[in-house]
């Protein structure tokens, strides 16, 4: 059995056509992972500016506070907090034990 140039050509562009497509898709991955991580690196960097901007402005704020206005924000954190948690798990364990 005699294979022909012809046909030796064709096997060897086959090969190489699969083996281009396998690298094409190995180097999309490549890609596409790395494009995940500097997207999540960039995310994590841009959370801790805006954490440190964030804990800047409330040391800044806590700092220039007086006692009245102090009791001021813990009482507005009572009332729009607290006390509707409160008011919510009351509800919810009174439902249960209707229910019940």
């Amino acid at each position: 059995m005699q294979i022909s140039i012809i046909d030796l050509t064709k096997i060897f562009l086959k090969i190489v056509k699969v083996n281009q497509t396998t690298i094409e898709s190995y180097l999309e991955d490549i890609i596409t992972e790395n494009i995940n991580f500097t997207a999540e690196d960039i995310a994590k960097f841009d959370i801790e500016i805006m954490a440190k901007e964030l804990n800047d402005n409330a040391y800044k704020t806590a700092s220039e506070m007086d006692y009245l206005r102090t009791e001021e924000v813990v009482s507005d954190l009572v009332h729009h907090f607290l006390i509707p948690e409160v008011i919510y798990n009351y509800d919810l364990l009174f439902m249960i034990i209707i229910l019940n």
